[in-house]
């Protein structure tokens, strides 16, 4: 869908700022003009076709009529009308305050029909224009490219769009039928497109609202607003290009490009069915953020979100919540992850995981000596060089707001109860840990009264790396504590 939209504003902006051209002052040469930007689409191996063209010298209005360009397969655009006003007759560029385009079709042929997508736009508006002449000698992606790279635009919007995919989705074709049942050639509604801050390829925040899916099984996700922000439109068109020419299906490498020529991702509103109940899942918001690429590998992460996610009755222990009147839960929280080349740490944070009514969560962690090589998308590369990296502090604090007093008592003792069995141990040790007796004081006071905050903090003596830590140092109560010998603990427990 992404390629189909860029191909549409290509062929608006591109006919457009041929038919302006340079000190263009009457209509011969504004059609002239047109035709060689035509032309220049010939190039790359598309027939072209077009209506009247139309200059207002006073008003320093453009139209064009009955744009079609179509390639070999039968992928293509039409457009009825493009409107370019305040038109800039003297700049060595095209510029533009206003280009509309209405009556906006694109299809694009996949390898096979399934592949195929028909994209409807009654209208789009782009502001603040300004299109460089550039040419491309290559093929479609090459174009592509060289439009993008050449537009610059304050801001695109489209108020509706209608997506159709799959045999249906060809050129002419009118819109699948949505009652009746299931369609084979799925149909997207999206309330609006807005596209913002366009310059030389990159493009600021790419947002869709109202995404509905007609024709689609009826447990289907719907979502009220999604956006895109920072992107490289010039990268992710070639990608959709190399995509759609290929006989291969979309494959992980495809996937990591995409992650590489964007930079965050927003989803608010947004409903996913569960295979239980008849409550769905809900996003109210959830945005996703990351960049300082090292290999095309993301080293800063971050998410912030709520969620609410319904509560499964046929299961006892989520029944109980239920009973307590929590027929979901809800969670939010800011979490993230950073590395920083100088000193070779990754440092991972949850500043905030709430879980409403139950618990408070804040998690810090630190590792060390982790170098650039690790960035890459081959696992096991990473795998190979996991042993090297060291520990660092770790932190943990947890404030009880209602999952103490909602659980079953005996099983609260048996914890308890068992928290002393592990304590005897470690105390019974030649040499028992301070550190982790400290940490089972503070668990077991934790567990005795309700509204408490168990509040953990590890440092490192000295360099661990994770190495060092191994199944045979988790097997008992006592290995556990020769472990957290490594390491300076503070632990706590109360109000």
């Amino acid at each position: 869908m992404n390629r189909s939209v860029w191909i549409g504003l290509a062929v608006v902006v591109a006919v457009a700022a041929g038919a302006a051209g340079v000190h263009v002052y009457a209509q011969q040469r504004a059609t002239a003009e047109v035709d060689a930007a035509l032309a220049t689409l010939r190039q790359n191996g598309m027939t072209t076709s077009r209506g009247p063209v139309r200059l207002d010298l006073l008003s320093r209005k453009l139209e064009v009529s009955d744009v079609v360009v179509r390639a070999a397969d039968g992928s293509g655009a039409t457009v009825s009308t493009i409107t370019a006003s305040g038109v800039d007759l003297l700049a060595k560029d095209f510029v533009a305050k206003r280009v509309e385009a209405s009556g906006i079709e694109v299809v694009t042929r996949g390898t096979t029909p399934a592949g195929n997508v028909q994209a409807r736009l009654p209208k789009a508006v782009a502001t603040d224009v300004r299109m460089a002449r550039t040419t491309a000698p290559g093929g479609s992606s090459d174009a592509l490219a060289a439009f993008l790279g050449g537009l610059s635009a304050g801001s695109i919007d489209a108020p509706t769009i209608s997506v159709q995919t799959g045999e249906g989705a060809v050129a002419g074709a009118k819109p699948a039928a949505t009652t009746g049942g299931a369609s084979t050639s799925p149909r997207v509604d999206l309330g609006a497109l807005r596209i913002e801050g366009v310059k030389e390829g990159k493009v600021q925040e790419v947002a869709l609202d109202k995404l509905g899916v007609q024709g689609a099984p009826a447990a289907q996700v719907s979502v009220n607003r999604l956006s895109l922000r920072r992107l490289d439109a010039i990268g992710l068109g070639r990608l959709a290009v190399s995509v759609a020419s290929s006989v291969k299906p979309p494959s992980l490498e495809n996937l990591q490009t995409v992650v590489s020529h964007f930079e965050g991702i927003d989803l608010r509103g947004t409903e996913i069915p569960m295979p239980y109940g008849t409550i769905p899942a809900k996003v109210e918001q959830m945005t996703l953020e990351w960049g300082n690429l090292v290999g095309g590998v993301p080293t800063k992460l971050g998410a912030v979100g709520k969620l609410s996610i319904p509560l499964d009755a046929s299961k006892p222990e989520q029944k109980a919540l239920i009973d307590r009147g929590m027929p979901s839960l809800i969670v939010s929280g800011d979490l993230g992850a950073a590395w920083t080349e100088a000193t070779g740490k990754v440092a991972i944070t949850a500043n905030q995981l709430d879980i409403e009514k139950l618990a408070k969560v804040r998690f810090g962690a630190e590792l060390g000596n982790v170098p650039k090589s690790v960035f890459v998308w081959d696992k096991s590369k990473v795998m190979e060089a996991m042993p090297t990296f060291e520990l660092g502090p770790v932190s943990l604090e947890v404030r009880d707001q209602g999952l103490l007093a909602g659980g079953n008592a005996t099983d609260r003792a048996e914890v308890i109860r068992n928290v002393g069995l592990l304590k005897d141990q470690v105390a019974a040790a030649a040499q028992p840990s301070a550190g982790m007796l400290a940490i089972l004081d503070s668990v077991a006071k934790y567990m005795s009264a309700d509204g408490q905050t168990l509040k953990l903090a590890l440092k490192p003596k000295a360099p661990l790396p994770i190495g060092r830590i191994g199944p045979e140092t988790l097997a008992t109560p006592v290995t556990m504590g020769q472990l957290v010998d490594n390491f300076e603990v503070t632990a706590s427990a109360g109000p």
